[in-house]
Formats: structure tokens, C-alpha cells, sequence
């Protein structure tokens, strides 16, 4: 007797639609101390990618939050594909800092770990205990964290906008991260003319990275 086709496993239906609000526009990152003092910034913790530290883009950035009167806790130690321990690394440094806000100023991987780091900093804990399950704990973000402004550098990530901060481990082959709306950036900066700091080959791969979500939306399978 044939048997019953097996029922088809759910897939979810529904959607939330929230945005980072965002000010687009060449010059926007000048805005940058403007931006943090009125999120009430008075010592930010500004994760910048190492490569930009010594250039223009950072030295406008910075010298626009000093203008405005905030202090500067400068944060370089990011990783390409952040993983666990540049993470906890960067966790570790924003406690000590004392800072009441965060900026991120570079691609995809700072601005992750800018996130991050604005998560253990203000709600504790490991990053462990807050990836997704099946990989981390999954532990509840349960409350707002301190003010990130976000500039990115590269256009791809799409990082300034996402609630989601994504993690490399190597030994276990795999990408996860840590995905709650408490993570979205409270403002992001988005200055095209930032893109002229990056290399031909970064904007080329960060093209590429927007054609692999799109893949990813349609053949990613659930984890169970």
C-alpha cells in the first residue's frame, strides 16, 4: 500500500519590517560627533578596522566626536570574519573602557564587532552564551544596549542596518552569530565617499557578498 507523502516542514510566513535610521549622503560621516552627542555620548569605544586607523576616513571621524566634546577610547584589534577570540577580546576591552557608547567605522567585520562588543559590555556574559542554538546558548538579550553609530566603509554587509552580528568557527566548519533587534545600530552614517578608502578588490568582493545573501535567502536550510 503507498505510504502518505511526509508532511512538508513549516517555513515561516510572517515578517518584521524595522530600519536603522540612516543620513545618506557624500560628507555624511562628518556628521559623526554631531550624531553621538545627541545619542547622549559623552566617552565612546570607536572600533575601527585597522587598515583605516592611520587614514583620512578615521581622522575625520575622530576628529569630528573630539569636536563635539567626546572622548575617544580608540579600538583597532578587529579580525577579517571575526571568531571567537577577537570577539571576546573586543568584549573585554569595552568593559574596562567605562564607555556609554559605541561607533563602528569600517566594513562588515567592525561593524559586528562593535555590536558585540556593545553586548558583553552592557549585559555580560560570553559570546557563547548568546549565538543562536543549536551552536551557542541562545541566551535572550533582555534589554536595550548603549548607543552604536555605525559608518560603514564597504557595501555589502549591509551590517549598519541588520540586527545580526556574525561570528567565524573554524573548527567547527562553520558561520553562526547572534541575531536580536536590541543589536541594530540607533544611527548609522552612510558616506559613499568612503568607499574611495577601500581598495579596487574589497569593492569588487563586497559586490559579491550581496549576490551571496541573495543565494543564501533561497538554498539556506533550516538548522533542525
Amino acid at each position: 500500500m503507498p505510504q502518505p507523502p511526509a508532511p512538508e516542514t513549516p517555513r515561516e510566513t510572517l515578517f518584521t519590517v524595522e530600519a536603522t535610521p540612516f543620513k545618506f549622503g557624500p560628507g555624511a560621516a562628518a556628521d559623526a560627533g554631531w550624531e553621538a552627542a545627541r545619542l547622549g555620548m559623552r566617552r565612546a569605544f570607536v572600533v575601527v578596522d585597522p587598515a583605516l586607523a592611520g587614514g583620512e576616513a578615521a581622522g575625520r571621524v575622530l576628529a569630528s566626536l573630539r569636536g563635539a566634546g567626546v572622548e575617544v577610547i580608540l579600538y583597532t584589534d578587529v579580525r577579517v570574519e571575526p571568531d571567537l577570540p577577537s570577539l571576546e577580546r573586543a568584549g573585554a576591552a569595552a568593559r574596562a573602557s567605562g564607555a556609554d557608547g559605541f561607533v563602528g567605522l569600517g566594513g562588515g567585520s567592525t561593524l559586528d564587532t562593535a555590536k558585540v562588543a556593545n553586548l558583553l559590555a552592557t549585559h555580560g556574559g560570553a559570546v557563547m552564551d548568546w549565538v543562536n542554538p543549536p551552536v551557542g546558548g541562545g541566551r535572550a538579550v533582555p534589554g536595550p544596549l548603549r548607543p552604536l553609530l555605525a559608518i560603514p566603509t564597504t557595501a555589502g554587509s549591509g551590517s549598519e542596518a541588520t540586527t545580526v552580528a556574525i561570528l567565524d568557527l573554524p573548527e567547527l566548519g562553520i558561520k553562526s552569530g547572534i541575531s536580536h533587534r536590541s543589536l541594530r545600530p540607533a544611527q548609522a552614517l552612510v558616506d559613499p565617499e568612503l568607499t574611495r578608502t577601500a581598495p579596487a578588490g574589497v569593492i569588487a568582493a563586497a559586490g559579491l557578498d550581496v549576490v551571496c545573501h541573495a543565494a543564501e535567502s533561497l538554498l539556506s536550510r533550516p538548522y533542525t
